[in-house]
């Protein structure tokens, strides 16, 4: 047995709870390719949802497991109409497994003494597949899985985009795919999504402006992986909401998260109020008339400026003084390292990178050091950083309207804030 193979083991073993039984029964381990689909309620458009994926190119499909977890909580009433929903579609999804050449295998997560924890929400739903699947990949040819949403469209190159990156590009593990929102709804609610989309855009762009090693979407629909990658970062997270932003947290401190831009998937923009942030709250606020606020340009200068000075502390001064450090940055970048202790975070970072007595010693280990910063200030910290200084600082940091053109020609965003 390969290295590969026993950690998978070890993994699954591990994570035994996950591990479902699928329909119809799997006979052999042939996918490289695994798409998971957390379905909750979606009998109005989960089909249209596979019926874009059999689109695609039939080599593919041929290497492909569609997992769809059919979930809801195990807590829920069974006279409700999403439970009545799953049920329906459970029925529903053997009549179409049985006409359809798709390879299609789905888990029940929905009937009785089947539900999920009521914690976990769609992070346990993703998790469920995602470990489910990896006892049907064959580990030999480097498989790949793929996050979707029951209520996500893909276009027909979806799998042959994938597939060829990962082919050009060996080293990474993790990418996301370029994606928009689908325009099915009324006049208001497409408003309502341009201007969201707007918001992820800028947020993403302002943060590469700021050379951070965050900047990427975190939308679980977008999101592709290496197996292997997911069980070294320790597999789904487990959350009722923001599970896509831990699990790529957590991928991005094992290496550069890639873009896959020659494709794309859409979003059904629908209002939702399943979980406190994302799409569906954003769409749902901006109809009842709250306005879509950028975060301040002036933040991500901060933030630029508090990156080069740690590298530059870390790699050309003396990384053992922390009054270094703090000559070098601003007041309120300062203020905020104290809201977290950094100073004492920092002598456990060394200490624990290389060990008790290495405080003392004359040697800069820069790099090592720069990459235990970067993991310590990920990117929870940094969204953390941007919420400090707006809400500790409102006089300086106030958000932006969304049709701020001056703030567009300032910053060199007219081609987000124009769109």
């Amino acid at each position: 047995m390969n290295l590969k193979n026993i950690k998978k083991d070890k993994y699954l073993k591990k994570n035994d709870a996950y591990i479902r039984k699928v329909y119809p029964a799997i006979k052999n381990n042939r996918f490289i390719y695994a798409i998971v689909i957390p379905v909750y309620n979606e009998l109005d458009y989960f089909f249209k949802t596979l019926d874009s994926i059999q689109r695609n190119d039939r080599k593919l499909l041929k290497k492909t497991l569609i997992m769809p977890v059919i979930n809801n909580p195990e807590c829920i009433d069974r006279n409700s109409v999403e439970y009545i929903n799953n049920q329906r579609l459970i029925v529903l999804l053997k009549e179409y497994i049985h006409n359809s050449k798709l390879n299609l295998y789905f888990i029940d997560c929905s009937s009785t003494n089947q539900g999920l924890k009521a914690r976990g929400g769609v992070g346990a739903a993703r998790k469920t597949g995602m470990d489910t699947a990896l006892k049907f990949l064959v580990w030999e040819n480097t498989p790949v899985i793929c996050s979707l949403d029951a209520d996500t469209l893909v276009k027909e190159d979806y799998l042959a985009e994938i597939d060829d990156f990962f082919k050009k590009n060996t080293k990474i593990n993790c990418a996301t795919v370029a994606f928009r929102h689908l325009r099915d709804g009324t006049e208001e609610e497409c408003r309502a999504i341009k201007a969201y989309e707007i918001f992820l855009d800028y947020y993403v762009e302002m943060l590469k402006k700021a050379n951070s090693p965050y900047a990427y979407h975190a939308v679980g629909s977008t999101i592709v992986f290496k197996a292997a990658a997911y069980i070294k970062c320790g597999g789904m997270k487990i959350n009722t909401a923001g599970e896509d932003f831990y699990f790529l947290q957590g991928m991005r401190k094992l290496g550069e998260i890639g873009q896959i831009t020659g494709t794309e998937v859409y979003q059904s923009s629908r209002v939702s109020d399943r979980v406190p942030f994302g799409t569906g709250k954003a769409v749902g606020d901006a109809v009842d008339g709250k306005q879509t606020l950028l975060y301040n340009p002036e933040i991500f200068i901060l933030l630029k400026d508090f990156l080069e000075q740690v590298k530059s502390w870390i790699t050309e001064d003396d990384f053992r003084d922390y009054t270094k450090l703090e000559q070098k940055i601003s007041t309120e970048t300062a203020a905020f390292l104290r809201e977290y202790d950094f100073k004492n975070v920092w002598l456990k970072i060394v200490k624990n990178s290389f060990g008790i007595n290495s405080i003392n010693s004359k040697n800069n280990p820069g790099n090592k050091l720069l990459q235990c910063f970067n993991i310590w200030f990920d990117a929870f910290k940094t969204l953390k950083f941007v919420h400090f200084m707006e809400n500790n600082y409102p006089g300086k940091f106030y958000r932006i309207h969304i049709n701020d053109k001056g703030s567009a020609a300032r910053w060199n965003i007219q081609n987000i804030l124009s769109e």
